[in-house]
């Protein structure tokens, strides 16, 4: 009729064989026969299924084997924690978080994680009263019923021992406690908030009247500017000798000089490396003035985080690990708090 292969309005148009990453493209020609047509492209081969957004083994689905993709999830611990969504990873092996965890603190009492390593309070960030130590509030012995509420009373236990703001606490009745405690001590708040008197009369206190026990209370390190005045301070000691050598930053990173070690309460004196120095103890400064803590250390981390700061060397650490160490500050208003600080390295007992 003149026409050429005018049944197959198709040929050579555009086609695709296979699916997901095993697709290819190519036209429409005349199948062997020529009696129908054919794509001329050939799939390719599948593969393991990867995080990628493709059908990578070619079964129709994509990403099938990563069934958390889009679900929530959280990078960081403790305060740290930020949320986001599970995503590809780059490299397209497995899924991941997308999230940032956030900054880290400094941890305080209070229940949190607060520099995020996974421990709550750790360290001497609480001030713990203790479990064999209970506090009266209200009840029905008497007339002890002026603490008020189980609150109320564990507050006024941390304000009597000196620490701060109280942050939890348990509560049950003397006569429960007494039965697993039978050493239980009791503190009775008769007046409070006038006087806080004690007692201990077991006659009077074997009834149903609740008391708070293990009782936790902030344990709050000021900065130097807030400190208490030194001499009146049992944590510092007057500096006692002076040493041309031996004044330390514990932070290299960022306290590099004597007074922003000072000012963020990183300062050290101390040596035992050399056997000629006179301050084997700690208890000497570069003028002979200023205070040191009462509490030694031994120093540990030397060239991580240790920077001379003043006398004969500045700079690197230089191998000191061992070495006894003490807290150091300039002035007789300067002491600080430092129980709840991370120690330097491991405690000296006296």
């Amino acid at each position: 009729d003149g026409r050429v292969d005018e049944s197959f309005a198709d040929l050579q148009a555009p086609c695709v064989v296979g699916v997901g990453a095993c697709g290819a493209a190519g036209r429409l020609v005349c199948a062997p026969g020529g009696l129908e047509l054919r794509c001329d492209a050939v799939a390719t081969l599948p593969e393991i299924e990867r995080c990628d957004a493709i059908d990578n083994d070619c079964d129709g689905s994509v990403d099938e084997a990563f069934a958390d993709l889009g679900t929530q999830c959280f990078a960081g611990v403790g305060a740290c924690a930020s949320p986001g969504v599970v995503v590809c990873d780059p490299m397209g092996a497995a899924s991941a978080c997308n999230a940032t965890p956030g900054p880290v603190g400094v941890e305080v009492c209070g229940a949190a994680d607060d520099d995020c390593d996974g421990l709550v309070d750790e360290g001497d960030v609480c001030a713990a009263l203790g479990a064999n130590i209970g506090y009266g509030h209200h009840g029905n012995c008497r007339s002890f019923n002026n603490c008020g509420d189980a609150a109320t009373c564990a507050q006024a236990a941390c304000a009597a021992e000196g620490e701060g703001a109280v942050v939890r606490w348990s509560e049950a009745t003397a006569v429960v406690l007494l039965a697993s405690m039978p050493d239980l001590q009791v503190n009775l708040f008769l007046g409070y908030p006038g006087t806080l008197e004690y007692e201990a009369n077991w006659d009077i206190m074997a009834c149903d009247m609740p008391i708070v026990y293990d009782v936790a209370c902030q344990r709050i390190v000021g900065p130097p500017e807030s400190a208490t005045a030194c001499a009146e301070n049992p944590l510092w000691q007057p500096v006692s000798c002076a040493t041309p050598t031996w004044v330390w930053s514990n932070n290299r990173n960022e306290w590099r000089d004597f007074l922003s070690a000072f000012a963020n309460m990183g300062l050290f004196t101390g040596c035992m490396h050399a056997g000629d120095d006179a301050n084997l103890d700690g208890l000497c400064s570069l003028d002979g003035q200023g205070w040191v803590s009462t509490q030694r250390w031994n120093m540990t981390g030397c060239d991580a985080t240790w920077q001379h700061i003043g006398g004969q060397f500045s700079g690197a650490c230089g191998g000191h690990d061992g070495d006894v160490v003490r807290r150091l500050v300039p002035g007789d208003d300067d002491c600080y708090d430092y129980r709840a600080l991370p120690p330097p390295g491991p405690a000296i007992a006296d």
